[in-house]
Order: structure tokens, then sequence, then C-alpha cells
């Protein structure tokens, strides 16, 4: 009689158990969803995050390309954009050998030069400034031509002939010699200029047209 009375009672217990067994396992599920849930939803905003910084970085490229397309370089060079990772003797770009970087390659800003490849990995580069103590650029001030060197890490005018005119704000772009760089890039302008009686050629400091501290784009031209 005991055994029948107790039976209901064990049903309802077994049911119970049943139930809360259910519950539990269907709160783990629930909470492996939120988690699940929210996993995605941070990495929705991390890529949402990215997209608004591509975005603005387009915008920024897009600004570069057409101040570069408004001043009178040839109309049949092209450009590879490249983006500044860091600076330290030379410029670090973010375009290599998979992109058809070479060494050699002048880089430009608008039309005025801000140096040269001088090595190259697959998907970096470094250039070389015009103020490197290594640079040696063949320049022209109007007809009369010189050698720009860098110093100091500042601009020099070296091997101009004492007789030749050159005067401050003179604007100073490359001559085309011995093929290293276009003609006609804008590098600087002439800020003060030195003589010596004793000396056969006048020297001048010169200003570059661009600050390399503040470049974040760089334009590559392409063979």
């Amino acid at each position: 009689m005991a055994e029948k009375t107790s039976e209901p009672i064990k049903m309802g217990i077994y049911r119970r158990i049943a139930n809360s067994k259910w519950r539990i396992e269907n709160f783990k599920f629930s909470r492996e969803e939120l988690l699940e849930f929210k996993k995605k939803t941070e990495e929705l905003e991390r890529e949402k995050a990215k997209l608004e910084i591509e975005n603005v970085q387009l915008k920024i490229d897009n600004a570069d390309m057409y101040r570069l397309l408004q001043v009178p370089l040839p109309a049949d060079w092209k450009f590879l954009p490249a983006k500044i990772l860091g600076q330290t003797r030379y410029l670090l770009i973010n375009q290599g050998r998979r992109n058809g970087v070479k060494k050699g390659m002048s880089a430009v800003f608008e039309n005025v030069l801000v140096g040269i490849v001088i090595s190259v990995s697959e998907k970096s580069a470094k250039i070389m400034l015009p103020l490197d103590a290594d640079s040696k650029i063949a320049v022209k001030i109007g007809k009369v031509k010189g050698i720009l060197i860098g110093e100091d890490d500042r601009l020099v005018l070296t091997e101009v002939l004492q007789g030749k005119e050159i005067k401050a704000d003179d604007l100073i772009t490359t001559s085309g010699e011995n093929e290293i760089f276009p003609a006609n890039l804008l590098i600087g302008k002439i800020k003060s200029v030195e003589k010596e009686e004793r000396d056969p050629y006048q020297k001048a400091t010169v200003e570059s047209l661009v600050d390399y501290d503040k470049l974040e784009t760089v334009f590559l031209i392409l063979d």
C-alpha cells in the first residue's frame, strides 16, 4: 500500500527533475547563443570601424590624387599611390614588388619631387629623400644648372658657376640629366645665396616645397 502511495510522489519528483534539467540545459544553450551573438556583434562593430577608417582614407587618397592631377605633368604618365608607413632615414611605403614597384622609381607629391626608390621588398619599399647625405640631383634654376645635395638634413645647391645669376625665391627643378629623375619636377626654392670670391662656384641653401614629415601619401611614377 505504501508502495502505491509513493508512486505518484516519485513520478512528480522525476518530472520536476526532468523539467529542471531541461531548464538548465536550455539556460546553458541560451547563454552560449548570447555569447555567440555578442561575439558577432563585436566583430561587426570592428568591421564597421575599419570601414569608416578606410572610407576616410579613401577620401584623403582621392583628394591627394585630385591635387596631383591638377598640376602640369605629362598626360601619359601613370602613377601608383602609396601610403607612408613610417620614416627614419628613409620613407617606408606600403607598395612593393608585387605592385610593380622597382628600384630607381621617382616619388612625387603634386608636381614636387619627394625622392627615389632605393630598395624594394615584396610588399613595401624605401624612398630616399633629397635631404639625405647620399642624395645628389642634377637641377636647373631657369637656364642655370647645378647640383642639389643633402647636407646636415638640409638642401644645398652647389656647382653653380660664379658668373651665373641666382637669387632668393628662385625655383629649382630637376634637369633630367643622367635620366635618373624626369625633367621639370619642382624640388624647392632658394632661401639664401653664399658667394666666395676664391671659389669658382656659388652655394645656396634651399627650402623644400613639401614638408616631408607631414606627408601621408606619395605617388610613384610608373615606367
